[in-house]
């Protein structure tokens, strides 16, 4: 069996969690694939991004033809003029050459195939869009209802994060069970474990953290609520005399330099520090040295930054919506997302209860085993094995 994994739209440190969930896809078929049965699909825009990334497996890069790199050309230069942005690859058409199956990871089926050679599978993370229309663009809206509904057409199988997403993809759809089936991504436990003599105080210093603090590690997207919960840092500097730092780590979207004006007019700049996007090594550090994680996003297809800060040993305050439950289970505080005070109320309370804080611990740590690489190996392998059989 060839299995084609298509990460042309791969960009690092602009995708949040799917760019989380390639990474591991290589890692997971590193362990059960051949390096010439799992060949990766890249382009000449991120040729480098993902050698760095792929491991032990083949990669093999997709260059346009003249005819299609004229026509980009065309395009892009007529859509900057009319102030028009597209989605994806321009239709290009590419022959991804002998595979038996083919995994599209990123919702959609792009580019597009000159002709299909065998089994398809594309990963839908969420729904998102259907729940919270309000934080998309009419172009984003219009693209993921066309490009989603082409992959439930044209896919063997929709892969999802979660029992929830699952649920939401059947019923919107109307798909039969056997359409759709849940992959839970995992981690490598043992490097969120492992201590690698790096000196965090300088790391800290330099990063400007030089107190004790919390953190939340998250693109600026408007589902991640940073705007409550600087709200509820401002109850708690302002009513509770609270001294610790928010650490906020992620993609700095659009949004930044809203929440950077927010903390100014909330007066509370001297205990939010925003850092943008951290590199996976530094993001380790930064992580295991935390107080608390808190985790207060209104929307959520998985959440592998409670599965990093469970192995790290980290107690997590997070939202009790969508996915999130499925991951933490009783491992973690939960929170109203929709309320700043449940979000103050819950890392104040966490916050100063070593107590609790021991206990998450050892409950999370608990927790994250069973999403470890070789049973997620296994899970993954046998979704290809029952693919190909079906």
């Amino acid at each position: 069996m060839k299995i084609g994994v298509v990460a042309m739209q791969y960009r690092e440190g602009t995708m949040g969690g799917t760019e989380t969930y390639l990474q591991n896809l290589f890692a997971v078929g590193g362990t059960f694939a051949a390096p010439d049965e799992m060949v990766l699909f890249g382009s000449m825009h991120n040729e480098d991004d993902l050698k760095a990334i792929k491991g032990p497996l083949t990669m093999q890069t997709i260059y346009p033809t003249f005819g299609q790199s004229a026509r980009r050309v065309c395009i892009r230069g007529v859509r900057l003029l009319q102030r028009r942005f597209f989605h994806g690859q321009l239709e290009d058409v590419v022959d991804f050459a002998d595979v038996d199956l083919l995994h599209f990871p990123f919702c959609a089926i792009l580019p597009k195939m000159k002709k299909r050679n065998g089994k398809i599978i594309v990963t839908i993370h969420d729904l998102q869009h259907l729940e919270y229309p309000e934080f998309f663009s009419r172009r984003e809206l219009d693209y993921r209802e066309r490009e989603y509904g082409f992959a439930v057409r044209h896919a063997d199988l929709i892969l999802t994060d979660s029992v929830y997403s699952c649920n939401a993809i059947r019923s919107y759809y109307g798909l039969d069970a056997n359409r759709v089936q849940v992959y839970q991504p995992g981690i490598d436990i043992e490097y969120f474990c492992r201590n690698d003599n790096i000196i965090p105080e300088r790391l800290l210093r330099e990063k400007g953290i030089d107190k004790p603090y919390l953190m939340y590690p998250a693109a600026t997207w408007p589902h991640k609520n940073h705007g409550r919960l600087l709200r509820a840092m401002e109850q708690l500097v302002s009513e509770r005399s609270f001294d610790g730092l928010l650490v906020l780590t992620g993609i700095s979207r659009e949004a930044v330099q809203k929440i950077r004006r927010l903390t100014d007019q909330l007066k509370i700049s001297h205990a939010v520090l925003v850092l943008g996007y951290v590199h996976r090594t530094e993001m380790k550090t930064i992580l295991s040295h935390a107080r608390i994680l808190i985790f207060p996003s209104l929307f959520e297809g998985y959440g592998f930054p409670l599965l990093e800060a469970m192995a790290a040993g980290i107690p997590i305050a997070c939202s009790r919506v969508a996915s999130l439950p499925e991951l933490g289970g009783d491992a973690v505080e939960y929170l109203d997302p929709s309320k700043s005070e449940s979000i103050a109320e819950a890392v104040w309370r966490l916050w100063n209860d070593e107590h609790r804080q021991n206990e998450l611990r050892l409950l999370g740590r608990r927790r994250v085993s069973r999403w470890n690489l070789q049973e997620c190996s296994r899970a993954l392998r046998s979704v290809y094995n029952n693919m190909m059989d079906s």
